[in-house]
């Protein structure tokens, strides 16, 4: 079981209850997510945090690929002599990222990709943060690895288990990934992580 961000307190959720029904989990991971406490203020306290101190910092790169994608490839989708429909100018490494700029693009032109994508992101985004915030974990009886980006995206104080030290009853494995919270799924970083996941997955 793994999640990265909010996604390793659900996987921890999910460890938890799969231990309570006789289940044995060979494998917890947590990819840079932090340990919520029993305290909603204090939750809400370390969400501020993440916001303002990592969130808005460096999501740039990824509005920049939105960018690219949307503007930059766009003009590759010309009209077909033929037949008159929106054709792809392929070149022979951007098949796949030009399949999804002209999903994207078609979506754009008919002005649903903003909005669409406004109105799922802001209600998941909120429906997040109150299960954060309202969380009231439990110690768990295993043992969990924990891959840790370099530059912490909350509270420092939590460093060196990001707070699952309150929470894992058994080991805490460290393993420290290249990057901070929001980069460590892009290149190259990703490469790093896949390879300390292989390994981790040998292991058992």
């Amino acid at each position: 079981m793994g999640g990265w961000s909010l996604g390793a307190l659900i996987a921890f959720e999910m460890a938890q209850q799969l231990q309570q029904t006789g289940q044995s989990v060979g494998l917890l991971v947590s990819l840079d997510g932090s340990a919520c406490s029993t305290s909603r203020i204090a939750n809400t306290w370390e969400t501020v945090w993440f916001s303002f101190a990592t969130a808005m910092p460096n999501i740039w790169s990824y509005v920049f690929d939105v960018l690219n994608l949307t503007i930059f490839t766009f003009p590759k989708i010309q009209k077909s002599e033929n037949n008159g429909q929106n054709q792809l100018v392929k070149s022979p490494d951007a098949n796949r990222k030009i399949e999804i700029a002209k999903a994207i693009a078609q979506k754009a032109e008919r002005g649903e990709f903003r909005q669409a994508a406004v109105r799922r992101l802001l209600p998941v985004m909120w429906a997040n943060t109150k299960a954060y915030v309202n969380y009231k974990p439990r110690v768990y009886p295993g043992e969990m690895t924990l891959i840790r980006s370099r530059h912490p995206a909350r509270n420092i104080n939590r460093y060196p288990t990001l707070g699952w030290n309150e929470l894992v009853q058994k080991e805490i494995d460290i393993l420290d990934i290249p990057g901070h919270h929001l980069n460590i799924l892009r290149q190259p970083h990703v490469e790093t992580l896949a390879e300390m996941l292989k390994s981790c997955l040998d292991r058992i």
